[in-house]
């Protein structure tokens, strides 16, 4: 599993220290099952009640859980925790993991095309 390590500027309080160093990790099919769920809300609709996502709750939610290590303490972190980080640590956590996501997206398409090419013979018959 890919990891991003990176050095927040404010950090998080943990304990009767600030934690700067960060460990992200990829998401995982069971981080996004959880985060949906945890981005469910119950909601009036003219069609009567529905469950929607919100997307800005989701992204949060899957931040918190690709958190794998802060300081000393391993992750996840809790939406509240990631809630008393400056707009600033946010902002590098938040583009960390979109670089960590868009590494992992390239691997995935690199797979699927060397599948696609397996067992094509020489000549470009299949």
């Amino acid at each position: 599993m890919a990891t991003h390590t990176l050095t927040l500027r404010d950090g998080l309080k943990v304990g009767d220290t600030v934690a700067r160093d960060v460990v992200l990790r990829e998401v995982t099919a069971g981080d996004i099952f959880a985060a949906t769920a945890a981005a469910e809300r119950p909601v009036a609709t003219p069609q009567g009640w529905q469950l929607l996502v919100s997307d800005q709750r989701l992204g949060v939610e899957l931040l918190a859980r690709q958190i794998a290590r802060i300081g000393d303490r391993d992750g996840p972190l809790t939406v509240a925790e990631l809630a008393t980080l400056s707009g600033h640590d946010l902002g590098l956590l938040q583009r960390a993991a979109s670089e960590l996501d868009a590494a992992g997206a390239a691997a995935l398409e690199a797979t699927a095309r060397g599948i696609g090419e397996r067992g094509r013979g020489q000549g470009g018959d299949a």
